[in-house]
């Protein structure tokens, strides 16, 4: 059953924490750039926008009590991280920095709340001659460490996926765009 028929592309839907709603990204009626939206399952009521930037508003993740979602700005290799109120409102930034993936409708910069929402994993490159990490940024401080350094001749890690417990994160490492393989290590 479709969740939605707009014209345009949605892409990157997740569900809230309570099942009850869903985030995700729209290009809009003409289709000239992607923002966040907000809509309530089983409703046919207009969705939230939530972003109105003229960049790339990518990748929605929400927070675990269900109070924000962050959110990744893309601009080439750029990338800036926020978070907003699930209720529309003025935008936090959380992180600024480089990704080695470029493409709107690429994996590689999806974010992942810990269960407690002390942390966000994300996908990131340490420096412009390398590939993608996955990095750990600590919502208190903004301070954000490296967890992964692929080996020389992979594209990079992405898609960072915590455990429900916390203790786990998930990742995909890819040597190409097709030729990739999940990792799990202690968070």
């Amino acid at each position: 059953i479709p969740f939605t028929t707009f014209p345009g592309r949605e892409q990157q839907p997740t569900f809230s924490p309570d099942g009850n709603q869903i985030a995700f990204s729209w290009n809009g009626d003409k289709g000239d750039n992607f923002d966040i939206y907000v809509k309530l399952v089983n409703s046919e009521a207009t969705p939230l926008r939530l972003t109105t930037n003229p960049a790339d508003d990518i990748f929605p993740a929400w927070s675990p009590d269900g109070q924000q979602i962050a959110f990744v700005r893309h601009v080439g290799p750029k990338i800036d991280i926020f978070t907003t109120s699930v209720l529309g409102g003025a935008e936090r930034k959380v992180y600024s920095g480089k990704s080695a993936f470029f493409s709107l409708y690429e994996f590689g910069n999806a974010l992942s709340w810990s269960p407690d929402g002390k942390y966000l994993a994300f996908s990131g490159q340490p420096s412009t001659r390398q590939p993608n990490g996955i990095f750990l940024l600590s919502m208190e401080t903004l301070e954000a460490r490296q967890l992964t350094t692929p080996p020389e001749g992979f594209l990079g890690d992405s898609t960072p996926a915590f455990s429900p417990d916390g203790k786990f994160l998930a990742f995909v490492r890819g040597a190409s765009s097709r030729d990739v393989e999940v990792y799990v290590m202690a968070a």
